[in-house]
């Protein structure tokens, strides 16, 4: 389980069980892949676990059990659904809340965990409150999000946030030499993963790395293009929203830590040519792309904005 860089998190998280001082809501908020999911499910397993050892879940009580099997009657995962489907994703709240207000089978509390949820309508966030407000005594819902100012302000002022922070590059580097990868790949995915474990893990394979060199480096080129080629680029890169989507969040990643190494507040693995590579980039310029990033990446995520447009209107703030 990968919890190296969030210790301090479950340390928390299991204090509050031995305590019994759970609250009713949580936001575990940060960066994809750095162990949300995984340790919202662990919770959930702590939470309802029959004979806590060590402040860790049993593996063995009838509890224990069901979760292994993935039908545990007390716990519920929700996804966004598809864009567009507003209605839907109220209804599926009001479906939550109703399910929540029920009494627990076979744990103490009902558990539900919504994944994603800046990604669900703002109808769909309002219809979460009257839970909020009026919490169901047996039951705890947990919140995962990457972008957390994405969600109501009302809704953030009533849950327990619980911030995921980027690993470590020490940490990053020894959980890739505990899974034995060669000194010389290490300091590469090291330096490409954004302190992201998941994408360090992914990286060590030679042709993910080569890819993810070839992506970054074509990324970089774009940016000091002509606007003939910034537009044809885009044209390609926008065919697939979801791909665009995921390739825009691996810029930003790439370009925070070039930002913090630039102003010097991070070092970058020696294996990384591509932070030379973006030295004919000004602070300014990269400043520019993450302000304007990050607003397209909203765009992109909850409206149905023109992708072509979003990304082209993204490129030319560089220029």
């Amino acid at each position: 389980m990968l919890l190296a860089g969030q210790e301090k998190q479950w340390r928390f998280l299991q204090r509050s069980v031995e305590l019994d001082k759970l609250a009713h809501a949580y936001l575990f908020s940060g960066s994809p892949g750095l162990g949300k999911k995984t340790l919202a499910r662990e919770f959930s397993r702590l939470i309802n676990c029959q004979a806590t050892e060590n402040g860790q879940p049993c593996g063995q009580c009838p509890s224990c059990q069901e979760f292994a099997k993935n039908c545990h009657p007390d716990f519920l995962w929700l996804e966004p659904t598809e864009r567009g489907a507003g209605e839907n994703e109220t209804n599926l709240i009001r479906g939550l809340t109703q399910w929540l207000s029920l009494r627990p089978v076979l744990g103490k509390h009902k558990i539900a965990v919504i994944n994603l949820f800046e990604n669900f309508s703002t109808a769909a966030q309002s219809a979460l409150l009257k839970t909020l407000e009026e919490p169901a005594g047996q039951a705890v819902l947990i919140l995962l999000s990457s972008q957390a100012d994405l969600i109501l302000p009302t809704i953030l002022s009533r849950v327990q946030v619980i911030r995921f922070v980027p690993w470590s590059k020490a940490q990053i580097r020894d959980l890739l030499m505990t899974r034995g990868v060669p000194e010389e790949m290490i300091e590469e995915a090291v330096a490409l993963a954004s302190g992201n474990p998941a994408q360090a893990l992914s990286l060590v394979d030679l042709a993910n790395l080569k890819a993810e060199q070839k992506s970054l480096q074509d990324f970089v080129e774009l940016g000091n293009s002509d606007l003939a080629t910034v537009f044809r680029q885009v044209k390609t890169l926008s065919s697939e929203r979801d791909q665009a989507i995921l390739l825009l969040e691996d810029w930003l990643s790439f370009m925070r830590q070039v930002f913090l190494d630039r102003i010097g507040l991070d070092q970058a693995g020696d294996g990384s040519k591509h932070l030379t590579a973006t030295k004919s980039w000004p602070v300014s310029k990269i400043c520019r792309f993450l302000q304007a990033g990050q607003q397209t990446d909203s765009l992109l995520r909850l409206t149905n904005v023109n992708c072509q447009l979003a990304l082209e209107n993204l490129l030319l703030k560089l220029n």
